[in-house]
């Protein structure tokens, strides 16, 4: 990711502040040395010591998550998702990622016996009702990418939970309902989508981006 960004920021970090690489160090020191910290704590932390802290971990990120919808709220490139704290830039949606999982997983451990007879009413109604909620909060501010990840991600582990079939299949259809009713309703989505379908249609517009990419030197 480093590497990436090095790569990408250098012409503009040259021409706006003379330094090829003015973008690097702040992304060094306020994201890779506090991943590094998340990856040693998750390392010599055992898991299960997450469960009794989950419900307070996604409720935290929650509070994050709509403060982004607040005056706190940092808009860039049309959406609405991060908070600038001081001279932090922090985006919920990132450590949502990650509580929500250990969320999920903690209750739906706690709901074996429900998981095994396929109780509707404490096992996939709760799930999608919870999953439905944060799917609709990541598209009031157009976070798709993540509104998928965390979507697919849940399934995931509602699957490994042990799910029945037809609880499955029924997210399924209504995963493919939604995807469709979301991408046709917005037209920038719908955009996105015909751009991944055609990359060639729209060079130097819409289908900018993904065809600069494909440019070697």
């Amino acid at each position: 990711g480093n590497v990436i960004l090095a790569s990408a920021s250098s012409d503009l970090g040259k021409l706006k502040f003379n330094e090829t690489y003015y973008y690097l160090p702040p992304q060094v020191l306020y994201g890779l040395s506090l991943g590094i910290g998340g990856f040693i704590a998750g390392f010599f932390i055992p898991y299960g010591k997450y469960k009794k802290w989950a419900p307070i971990l996604l409720a935290v990120t929650l509070i994050g998550l709509f403060l982004t919808l607040t005056p706190l709220g940092f808009s860039s490139g049309g959406a609405k998702r991060w908070l600038e704290l001081g001279p932090v830039i922090v985006q919920p949606g990132e450590i949502l990622k990650i509580t929500f999982i250990i969320y999920l997983a903690a209750w739906l451990s706690s709901i074996r016996g429900a998981m095994r007879s396929g109780n509707l009413f404490e096992g996939f109604l709760p799930f999608l009702f919870i999953l439905g909620f944060l799917e609709f909060i990541f598209l009031i501010q157009k976070s798709t990418s993540t509104a998928a990840i965390i979507l697919l991600s849940a399934i995931v582990t509602y699957f490994v939970s042990g799910a029945k079939k037809r609880y499955l299949l029924y997210l399924a259809v209504i995963v493919a309902i939604g995807f469709t009713a979301i991408v046709f309703l917005t037209p920038y989505r719908l955009q996105r989508f015909t751009t991944f379908l055609n990359p060639l249609a729209d060079t130097q517009g819409a289908g900018y981006q993904i065809n600069q990419a494909l440019i070697t030197i």
